[in-house]
């Protein structure tokens, strides 16, 4: 005997989604910049020239090359120094004649002084002497002074525009969900 066969077919119900996403919109504007700066800085320099002061006196008088007056003045020192030593040599030896009386050779001993040749010390030498030049140098000064102006910087900012619409899904029944059942096979009265 052949019994007849249920056969159930079933479809599960689907649902879909739709999904809206909108760009975002962000709008900014251009910001407002303003700098304000004079450039006409103030520069001030000031300077004090060097001065190189040398002094060769010395050494010209040194080397016998000297201005006339500083040559008379050397020549009139000169003459009363030798002058002021012949007169205190005359006078000791005046005040060793008064004294001829005691008897210790006073002529003997002018004498033998006033007969002995003169002698002379002599060095090597420099021309000019060391030292002799004298150098004076000063440097002098440079002062300098800027007057800075500042800069001035003004910002006006402009609002940002930020706009985010809303974002939507929608849900809906893609498919229905469904039940079949058939008998198959044998035969079946379908009547009852």
């Amino acid at each position: 005997m052949k019994l007849a066969q249920l056969q159930i077919s079933s479809a599960r119900a689907e649902i879909g989604m739709k999904t809206q996403k909108p760009p975002m919109r962000i709008q900014q504007g251009h910001a407002d910049l303003r700098i304000d700066q004079q450039h006409n800085d103030i520069l001030q320099i000031s300077k004090r020239a060097a001065k190189l002061h040398i002094d060769q006196s010395q050494a010209f008088a040194d080397a016998n090359l000297k201005g006339i007056s500083r040559y008379l003045g050397d020549i009139v020192q000169r003459g009363e120094q030798k002058a002021n030593q012949y007169i205190a040599r005359i006078a000791q030896q005046g005040d060793q004649l008064m004294k001829i009386e005691n008897g210790q050779g006073a002529i003997q001993q002018i004498a033998k002084t006033n007969s002995q040749l003169q002698t002379y010390d002599f060095n090597l030498g420099t021309m000019p002497k060391p030292f002799s030049v004298k150098v004076h140098y000063d440097s002098g000064e440079t002062n300098i002074k800027v007057n800075r102006r500042d800069v001035n910087v003004q910002v006006n900012q402009s609002p940002t525009h930020v706009d985010i619409p809303k974002w939507q899904t929608d849900v809906y029944l893609k498919q229905k969900n469904s039940i079949s059942f058939q008998a198959v096979g044998a035969f079946v009265n379908k009547g009852l």
